[in-house]
């Protein structure tokens, strides 16, 4: 299987990053999309995964069945987004990456639709419209204060 911003050949090298999907751009319309649905009002907790990615879902609804949902709260595993970074500076922060995707609360979906036109317009990370996860995690902690908290071994 060759991806389709991959048409030049299947080496990294030959992928032009003007080709990649525009995946912050999709998450971001998706969560703004959950939000104005039906089952919104009995949402608790969003999850954003690869296609590739199995959940275990009697163990995450346990995990999540104690956590409050109208606090502001992002869980995944932990990254780093100081590398990802076009300008470095600024209080470090992380966000959920390593492809095993983001559980976003309730709470936070509900402030970071109305900053995230501002975080998709700034790019600040080197690829900010295909690192979906990179850019959401800098969005929350720059504007709501919000850092991706590990969750480690907790779904193991």
């Amino acid at each position: 299987y060759v991806p389709p911003w991959r048409r030049g050949g299947s080496e990294a090298s030959s992928v032009r990053p003007e080709d990649l999907p525009r995946l912050t751009h999709r998450v971001s319309k998706a969560l703004a999309q959950v939000a104005q649905s039906p089952v919104w009002p009995s949402t608790s907790f969003v999850i954003v995964v690869d296609d590739d990615t199995f959940v275990r879902v009697p163990e995450l609804v346990a995990f999540l069945a104690a956590r409050d949902p109208s606090r502001p709260a992002m869980l995944g595993s932990a990254v780093d987004t100081s590398p990802f970074l076009r300008s470095p500076g600024g209080p470090p922060s992380a966000h959920c990456g390593g492809g095993s995707g983001v559980i976003l609360s309730r709470g936070l979906v509900q402030q970071l639709i109305p900053v995230l036109p501002k975080c998709l317009a700034a790019q600040r990370t080197t690829l900010s419209w295909y690192w979906d996860e990179v850019e959401l995690g800098r969005c929350a902690w720059e504007h709501l204060g919000v850092n991706c908290s590990d969750i480690g071994e907790a779904l193991a």
